[in-house]
């Protein structure tokens, strides 16, 4: 009978809290609102996390506690705060994606702060704050071409915002840096197609060079197996053993004056007559030295 009767106080008192709870939950939350309010977030917080336990489904609770801790630079409480309360926040749902992507943006999450930045303005276009404060992201993030898009249309839903000067001056500040940008890189373009011009033409130089030298050559060693020329050879018979290497290219000066030698054109051979134009007399070392320094015996 006794246990009966517990059971009974304990569902009424059970009853009553919960029929009260509300009420214990607007009196907190309407203290930790007035202080916050006033600008105390830090005697408002106790208040509104007060209200939150009372009730789970204060929507407005959850926004101002979340507020009080960005003002005292908690930007993680803060997006715990918003993060419990957004899939219940119905209406307010674009005012607390908006608040978490702040948060986020605090934090220096960019990537997180404009997805909820966007989450909010496709929940509420109108919510020209978030068109504001998306753009900055957008510049933090280094996308300035998306982020004139965004402070643009700030300006078409607040004409008259005190920031519409600053604004302004930012979207000229960013369209002369993409003019300098293009200059640049016209520039840029300009002088490789100069530097490349420039490169040709001496490649074309060095190759005309080349040919010129390779013609000389070829006209310089031409005199070589014209021995048959001289009388004091004539009786000479060819033979393999003094045959002129076919690649001249290849011959060094000891090769030079070992055929010279075995010909017997360095110390015996008489002075030829003036007709030849070809042959400086009397054929020595320092001649033949001289000689090979033609390109075509390196």
């Amino acid at each position: 009978m006794n246990n009966i009767r517990h059971k009974r106080r304990f569902f009424t008192i059970f009853s009553l809290f919960l029929a009260l709870a509300p009420v214990f939950s607007q009196i907190s939350f309407h203290t930790g609102e007035e202080l916050f309010l006033q600008n105390k977030p830090s005697d408002a917080i106790e208040h509104l996390e007060a209200a939150i336990r009372e009730d789970p489904a204060h929507v407005q609770a959850f926004i101002y506690l979340g507020i009080a801790y960005q003002q005292l630079n908690r930007p993680t409480d803060a997006i715990t705060v918003y993060l419990r309360i957004l899939p219940r926040a119905g209406a307010d749902a674009p005012k607390v994606a908006y608040n978490l992507a702040n948060a986020y943006f605090s934090a220096g999450f960019i990537d997180e702060a404009l997805t909820f930045y966007s989450q909010a303005l496709k929940a509420d276009p109108s919510l020209s704050s978030a068109y504001l404060n998306r753009a900055n992201s957008l510049v933090r993030k280094g996308s300035k071409r998306e982020a004139i898009n965004d402070y643009q249309k700030y300006l078409e839903l607040e004409p008259e915002s005190v920031q519409k000067g600053e604004i302004e001056r930012l979207i000229n500040f960013i369209l002369s840096e993409f003019a300098e940008e293009e200059r640049l890189k016209a520039q840029a373009e300009d002088n490789s197609r100069t530097e490349a011009d420039r490169r040709q033409r001496f490649i074309e130089e060095v190759a005309s060079s080349l040919q010129s030298l390779a013609e000389d050559s070829m006209i310089f060693s031409s005199w070589a197996p014209d021995i048959e020329s001289f009388d004091e050879i004539e009786d000479i018979e060819p033979a393999q053993e003094h045959a002129v290497p076919d690649e001249w290219d290849e011959v060094g000066t000891a090769d030079i004056l070992d055929f010279l030698n075995r010909l017997n054109l360095l110390d015996e051979a008489e002075e030829p007559s003036n007709e030849d134009p070809l042959i400086e007399w009397p054929l020595n070392e320092e001649l033949i030295e001289e000689s090979i320094e033609d390109p075509i015996f390196e």
